[in-house]
C-alpha cells in the first residue's frame, strides 16, 4: 500500500509538502498540488483518515441515536443526516438508544473515545435521556433534538410544528359542521410531540365552542397500539353523547380507532371522521384512507444536520435554538369520502 512518503518521492517534493498539497493547502502553488495529486492517483494512495484525525483532535463522525430503527422515520432521519454528512465530508453513525442505562452510558463513553464530534438523538418513548443528554453536553459534545424534546436540557431542537399541524385537523373537521370530538393517542402523552398535538387540537376546538367528549391517551409504551387505540375507540364510542369526528395522534392509533368503527357497524367517514397526525405510506392504501398531517422527517434530520456541523465548526455560537417546520394536511376520505383532488405538494416553512 502506497504511502504519502511514496508519493512525495514520485512527485519530487517534500513529505510535508505532498501532505499538505493533498489538502489544498493554501500556501502550496497550484502546480504542485496537481502534480502531487497525480502521483498519488498513479499509486493508488488512500490517505490514513484515522491517522489524520488522530493528529488534529478530530474525528469527522456524528452519531444519529433513535429509538425504534424499524420506525419509518427513522428511514428518512438516516437519509437526511447522511445527505448533509456527506456533503461537508462527516461521516454519520446510527446507534439505537433505548431504555437499559448501563447499556446507554457504555455506548456513549465508547463515542466519547472515538471523540464522535456531535450528536442527534430522538428521545425515547419511555426513557427520555436526560442524563445522557447532561453526559454529552458535560463532555461538551453539541447535542440536536429532533422530533421529540426533553425540556430544560439546554440543546438545540429541530421538529416539526405539533401545534399548527393539530390545529390543520381540528379547523378541517370543524368545517365539516362536527360538534362533538374525541381524541386516542396510543403513544404516551408524556412526549413533548404528544402533548403539544393533543393540546392544541383541544384549545382549537374549545374556541369554536365544540365539545370534546374525552380524550384516552396511553401512560406508556409497553402495549400494542393498535389494540389499544380500537379498545380506547370503543371507549369513545360507549360515551352517553360519543364523538362524530376523533383525532388519533399517530398513523398506528388510527387504525386501530377505525378498526372500532367497523366493528360497531359504523361508517367512517359518515358516522365518525377519523383524522390522523403521520401519513405513514400505508394510510392511503387501507380500506378507507385516511385523512392525515403529514409532517418532514427528511428536511427535519436534514436542518439538525446542518445546525449540528455548524456547531461543531464554531459557525453557530449562540444560545440554544428551536427550529419548527411547517406540516401539511392531506385529505381523504376518512374525513371527506371519495375525492381525488389530493394535494400531494410537500410545503415547508421554517417558523422559529
Amino acid at each position: 500500500m502506497a504511502t504519502v512518503e511514496d508519493v512525495a518521492r514520485l512527485a519530487r517534493v517534500s513529505k510535508s509538502t505532498a501532505s499538505r498539497a493533498l489538502r489544498g493547502h493554501p500556501a502550496i502553488s497550484k502546480e504542485t498540488i496537481e502534480r502531487v495529486r497525480m502521483a498519488a492517483e498513479k499509486l493508488h494512495y488512500v490517505p490514513n483518515r484515522a491517522a489524520t484525525n488522530l493528529a488534529r483532535q478530530r474525528s469527522h463522525t456524528v452519531v444519529l441515536f433513535v429509538n425504534n430503527l424499524l420506525a419509518r422515520q427513522t428511514e428518512e432521519f438516516h437519509d437526511g443526516v447522511e445527505t448533509v454528512c456527506s456533503q461537508k465530508g462527516y461521516l454519520m453513525m446510527l446507534q439505537k438508544l433505548g431504555d437499559d442505562k448501563r447499556r446507554s452510558e457504555h455506548y456513549l463513553r465508547l463515542l466519547r473515545e472515538m471523540r464522535v464530534e456531535g450528536v442527534i438523538v430522538v428521545p425515547h418513548v419511555r426513557g427520555v435521556h436526560r442524563e445522557e443528554i447532561a453526559m454529552m453536553r458535560e463532555w461538551g459534545v453539541p447535542v440536536v433534538q429532533i422530533d421529540n424534546y426533553v425540556p430544560d436540557s439546554d440543546t438545540d431542537y429541530v421538529g416539526c410544528d405539533n401545534c399548527a399541524g393539530a390545529k390543520m385537523a381540528a379547523d378541517h373537521l370543524l368545517s365539516l359542521g362536527h360538534k362533538r370530538f374525541g381524541v386516542v393517542s396510543s403513544v404516551p402523552a408524556s412526549l413533548s410531540c404528544i402533548t403539544e398535538r393533543i393540546e392544541a387540537f383541544r384549545q382549537t376546538v374549545s374556541e369554536q365552542g365544540a365539545f370534546l367528549a374525552d380524550v384516552i391517551a396511553a401512560e406508556n409504551s409497553e402495549h400494542n397500539p393498535y389494540e389499544f387505540s380500537r379498545r380506547a375507540m370503543h371507549a369513545l364510542l360507549d360515551l352517553p353523547a360519543p364523538p362524530t369526528a376523533v383525532f388519533a395522534t399517530s398513523a398506528p392509533t388510527a387504525v386501530g380507532v377505525l378498526r372500532a368503527i367497523r366493528e360497531r357497524g359504523l361508517r367512517c367517514p359518515r358516522d365518525v371522521a377519523v383524522v390522523a397526525f403521520d401519513d405513514e405510506q400505508f394510510v392511503g392504501y387501507l380500506e378507507t384512507t385516511l385523512t392525515a398531517v403529514r409532517w418532514p422527517a427528511y428536511e427535519i434530520a436534514q436542518t439538525a444536520a446542518d445546525l449540528l456541523i455548524r456547531r461543531i465548526v464554531g459557525e453557530e455560537t449562540g444560545p440554544p435554538r428551536h427550529v419548527l417546520l411547517k406540516p401539511l394536511l392531506i385529505y381523504r376520505e376518512s374525513t371527506l369520502g371519495c375525492r381525488t383532488d389530493i394535494d400531494e405538494e410537500h410545503s415547508l416553512e421554517v417558523l422559529s
